[in-house]
């Protein structure tokens, strides 16, 4: 699979709306497990928790390490804003959330809809697509940072003949926001730009080259419902070359 190639970003939850034709992304940084108990309540942390299955972890790996199916197609984008907005988690809750940083849509925040963000405008390449997408801030020495740049892959499908379009407004979350080990967050992975290496936890790279993380999206949909109580059940990661039961249709594999 091809790399995100991104600034570091240390999260470890991330959150998925397809708003318009398009994605939004939104992960919780990795403080420490600590910090997480102490402000979860009041960071909005415990809200992106979520423990992984055995068959769900295994799902996930089988998925990030299959070869590329067919073509691929992309997003560039940069950092548009700021907020402590969750427009998928905390809906109409202004400043509830972490501090988010934003790319694509220029007005995303805390009370965005499709109607609202379909009114918008994109900082990204292809501006076609004006979904909002967005991650935690990073910060170093307590002074925020931007990424770089952030590159969204959509990638090829498992089920040619159960392919369906990404439904306008379909939105879900990826990730385990207090995840205390690799192994409870197996969609996040970490690389260095230039390298083909990877790994589920942070990487010290060499000096001349930088950090990247990637995110694993689940490839299967139920076809009906475009969000669901936990913003995760109904989507699935295919297992093989099949789509659950439960989630029985294929879209393109996203990595963010």
């Amino acid at each position: 699979m091809s790399p995100l190639l991104r600034r570091v970003l240390a999260g470890v939850a991330t959150t998925l709306i397809l708003a318009t034709a398009g994605y939004a992304t939104d992960r919780a940084d990795r403080t420490g497990q600590a910090r997480h108990s102490r402000h979860a309540e009041h960071t909005g942390h415990a809200a992106h928790a979520y423990t992984y299955s055995e068959a769900q972890q295994a799902a996930i790996v089988a998925q990030a390490a299959a070869p590329l199916r067919g073509s691929e197609f992309r997003a560039d984008c940069l950092s548009s804003h700021r907020r402590g907005d969750d427009p998928i988690v905390f809906p109409g809750q202004a400043g509830r959330s972490h501090i988010h940083e934003f790319y694509r849509n220029r007005t995303a925040n805390a009370s965005s809809t499709l109607e609202s963000l379909s009114a918008g405008t994109t900082n990204c390449t292809p501006q076609t697509d004006l979904s909002s997408y967005w991650t935690p801030t990073l910060h170093q020495n307590g002074v925020p940072v931007a990424p770089e740049r952030v590159t969204v892959y959509y990638q090829g499908i498992t089920d040619h003949t159960r392919a369906v379009a990404h439904p306008r407004g379909l939105r879900y979350v990826v990730g385990n926001a207090l995840a205390t080990s690799p192994d409870q967050n197996p969609a996040a992975r970490w690389s260095c730009v230039g390298r083909t290496e990877s790994s589920r936890d942070f990487m010290n790279c060499p000096p001349g080259t930088k950090l990247e993380n990637y995110l694993d999206f689940p490839t299967c949909w139920d076809g009906k419902n475009l969000d669901s109580a936990n913003h995760r059940d109904h989507m699935a990661y295919a297992t093989g070359q099949t789509c659950p039961a439960s989630t029985p249709w294929s879209s393109p594999a996203w990595n963010c």
